[in-house]
């Protein structure tokens, strides 16, 4: 099974993260968001394969995306 994360593969970071702990002391709207969004990505390592594109949320140039480029 093929997995179209293009977005929201960054947001698998915190995948680990103990949300109600919250070691890193995110306020708690930002906690909620971080943690709906890891809810909707938490089965993504049991793809087959993964679509990823760098320049999306990544932060990287759109010519990481580019083959050949």
């Amino acid at each position: 099974m093929h997995a179209d994360a293009v977005i929201g593969w960054a947001w698998s970071v915190f995948n680990d993260y103990d949300f109600p702990q919250n070691p890193l002391g995110f306020r708690g709207r930002t906690v909620r968001a971080l943690a709906a969004a890891q809810h909707h990505i938490r089965h993504l390592g049991l793809a087959d394969s993964i679509g990823i594109d760098f320049h999306k949320t990544g932060s990287h140039p759109m010519f990481v995306a580019v083959p050949g480029a």
